[in-house]
């Protein structure tokens, strides 16, 4: 079973479970998140809701949280831990906060609801709305997050003609409106991070800078163990490209290159035909890659996430960590 797997899920049964424990004193705030420049003020804004519109949030985030975690439950695969390089295969994704700092890093970066300036419908900011969050407090004290990046399903709009019928007659209105659906992309919960869908983890999480300093760290150390002809130009471009540092991080994480040499890799591209090339200097073995090429730098990556000395001596084809493909 993988770590944390049974305590990832006791917290989506309890979260299956809030409904069951609301009351009227169950709170909920909103926040809204937009890039701005210095002279913009701060990305986040505070949203005042009423009670009626506070119960509603929270009825519609409760019934749909309850149906994803229900249907992941019962599924013996459908919660596991989030992989940064591929899509999951699981319904429900999660990440120990703790354990996964530059995600604790972006949380800890985002300030209370109370911090934040109160948002007053300037439509310049509301154009670069990139997702927003609703938090709720119910009974027992029991808080969760609910993250969603902006969709084109959201509207925000201002300054349309409305009409309502009221007292037998059309009254006309002109509100900023903010349309939210019941979806969440992530859910904050008791210190774990679930990933409900994986391209809104990437649209709302901002670690793009944390996993291109840890990816370059990383590759600069595999560097030291193999001799390729461009190193710098090669991990720059496995730093800088979102897709390649997510598969880096994901080594980094497993420490799988640990042990890999140069004549290991010289070894698997003669024996399985991996179209990469290779000199030899005196008694070195330098790769020959080129950056701009993108299916050789993932057939590099495929072969330094590999178990080297036990497919070499099995003589079976080499494939990707956790995937069903073979290198060449």
């Amino acid at each position: 079973m993988a770590r944390h797997s049974k305590k990832a899920r006791e917290l989506l049964a309890e979260v299956a479970a809030l409904d069951e424990h609301v009351t009227d004193e169950d709170t909920c705030s909103i926040s809204l998140f937009a890039p701005t420049g210095p002279r913009s003020g701060p990305p986040f804004r505070t949203v005042a809701v009423t009670p009626d519109l506070s119960y509603r949030l929270r009825d519609t985030t409760l019934a749909s949280l309850k149906k994803a975690t229900e249907a992941a439950l019962s599924d013996p695969d459908g919660v596991g831990p989030y992989a940064f390089d591929a899509l999951p295969d699981h319904h429900i994704s999660y990440l120990n906060v703790d354990e996964a700092d530059f995600v604790g890093e972006w949380l800890d970066a985002i300030p209370a609801a109370l911090e934040q300036p109160v948002f007053d419908g300037d439509q310049g900011y509301l154009k670069k709305i990139k997702h927003y969050t609703l938090k709720f407090s119910i009974a027992d004290n029991k808080t969760f997050v609910r993250f969603r990046a902006r969709t084109p399903a959201m509207a925000f709009k201002k300054g349309r003609i409305h009409a309502i019928f009221e007292a037998n007659r059309f009254t006309h209105v002109a509100p900023n409106i903010l349309e939210f659906d019941d979806v969440s992309d992530l859910l904050l919960f008791e210190g774990f991070l679930f990933v409900l869908n994986a391209t809104g983890f990437d649209r709302v999480v901002d670690c793009a800078a944390k996993i291109k300093e840890i990816a370059t760290g990383y590759m600069n150390d595999v560097m030291q163990q193999i001799e390729v002809a461009n190193a710098d130009e090669v991990v720059a471009k496995l730093s800088e490209d979102g897709a390649f540092s997510k598969k880096v991080l994901s080594m980094e994480r497993l420490n799988i290159t640990a042990q890999i040499t140069g004549a290991d890799l010289a070894k698997v591209i003669d024996d399985f035909g991996v179209d990469i090339g290779y000199k030899l200097e005196g008694d070195r073995i330098k790769l020959m890659l080129n950056p701009d090429d993108r299916s050789q730098m993932w057939r590099f990556l495929r072969l330094l996430s590999l178990d080297h000395v036990e497919a070499a001596a099995t003589r079976e084809k080499f494939v990707t960590h956790g995937a069903k493909r073979p290198v060449g």
